[in-house]
């Protein structure tokens, strides 16, 4: 205690200086900085992922496709070899 009877005064060991403070806030801009282009980066990625996602989806559907026309046509064919009847090479 202090001779007047009041509580001792706590003084605060480091004070922030200026340079400190502006110091932190550089800092911190490199952060966000370096979360901005990871970001980034990521979206990217996640485009590019989403296209080649697209482009396999359809070259599945074309194979679905292509695999339909070639059991109809293999379909007709035997029917054809079964019957000798000519309405079986029709397209379909």
């Amino acid at each position: 205690m202090r001779s007047d009877g009041a509580p001792p005064r706590h003084r605060v060991p480091h004070r922030l200086t200026t340079g400190a403070i502006a110091g932190a806030a550089v800092l911190l801009f490199i952060v966000f900085l370096a979360d901005g282009v990871v970001s980034y980066r990521a979206m990217q990625t996640v485009l590019r992922n989403d296209a080649l996602f697209a482009h396999s989806d359809l070259v599945l559907r074309e194979i679905g496709a292509t695999l339909s026309s070639v059991k109809d046509a293999e379909s007709g064919q035997r029917g054809y070899l079964l019957t000798g009847r000519s309405q079986y090479l029709r397209a379909l």
